[in-house]
């Protein structure tokens, strides 16, 4: 896969052609999303059978389910920044109803401008649930690499958008009028 018009050596050096992707590591979104029902639910029907203790499965929930400002390994930088800083759509659901509401438990990333969320959520009060994964790209020069991408502009507003809507229509049952 090549992608972008130019991109940003090791060196800072730019290159003028598309950046092979064919070589870096990747995940598919289908694997990504079947891996939070999995997870989450493996008693449901298209759940993955991980073959993970119950020890190792219950870490990772933990894992992703914990604000990363309380992880005590790794411990993060910037303590300002909520843990709800990483997890974009959960901010836009938290329009919709309080945090307190929200079992979340997702893997959230950026790069080369592609942002992600993926994410198991249930309404813990009706017991309301769905699975998504979410990716955005912005790269509105082309150049890979730069840090230069439309994250604040572009991906943060869509995903939170997004999980509002998400929130209000699935976990909510809210329904849109037509007109």
């Amino acid at each position: 896969l090549q992608l972008g018009v130019a991109y940003l050596d090791q060196d800072k050096r730019r290159v003028d052609e598309p950046l092979d992707f064919s070589h870096k590591n990747w995940v598919s979104l289908r694997v990504f999303h079947r891996l939070a029902l999995s997870l989450a639910r493996p008693e449901l029907p298209g759940a993955a059978a991980l073959g993970l203790e119950a020890k190792h499965r219950a870490f990772l929930l933990q894992a992703m389910t914990e604000d990363p400002n309380a992880s005590p390994n790794p411990v993060y930088p910037d303590p300002k920044k909520s843990g709800l800083h990483y997890h974009t759509m959960i901010q836009g659901m938290m329009r919709a109803m309080p945090l307190e509401r929200i079992r979340y438990v997702g893997k959230a990333g950026r790069a080369f401008g592609f942002h992600l969320d993926n994410a198991y959520v249930e309404d813990r009060e009706t017991g309301r649930a769905m699975v998504v994964t979410a990716v955005v790209y912005a790269n509105s020069d082309g150049v890979l690499n730069d840090d230069r991408y439309g994250y604040d502009s572009v991906t943060r507003p869509f995903l939170k958008d997004l999980g509002e809507a998400l929130a209000r229509a699935v976990l909510l049952g809210e329904r849109r009028g037509a007109g």
